[in-house]
């Protein structure tokens, strides 16, 4: 497995810097791209469409935070991107809609019935934080 991390201003030296990371990069591409940001990143709704471009062929997941975690630190205002390669994992991706939490058990057997059960070892779910 190969994990690389980049850490993103906002505005448009955050995608000057990704569109430079991957022109850069001899690496292979990720299967899996996890995106924690801002919630100022997620606001115009650009951010998966350049994570698309970037990254073409992985999946995509990610939220926003009240501070963005890369190795030791934590940043605010950022957007701080695992990418991660895997030699022999397959990635998918599945999503549903969660309108209560009373709903949480159909939400869960939803995004299972998505998921491939042969050689499934681990899942990683992201929902809505409580404020």
């Amino acid at each position: 497995m190969r994990i690389d991390q980049i850490i993103l201003p906002a505005g448009a030296a955050g995608h000057a810097i990704l569109a430079a990371d991957r022109a850069d990069r001899h690496a292979p591409s990720p299967q899996l791209v996890l995106a924690f940001a801002a919630p100022a990143f997620f606001a115009d709704g650009t951010l998966a469409g350049r994570l698309r471009t970037a990254y073409p062929g992985a999946v995509i997941a990610g939220c926003s935070t009240a501070g963005e975690i890369a190795g030791p630190m934590v940043y605010d205002q950022r957007c701080v991107l695992t990418a991660l390669s895997f030699e022999d994992t397959g990635v998918h991706a599945a999503s549903t809609t969660l309108d209560a939490m009373a709903d949480s058990a159909a939400a869960g057997a939803a995004l299972a019935a998505q998921l491939p059960h042969q050689g499934l070892a681990a899942a990683l779910l992201l929902g809505v934080g409580v404020a």
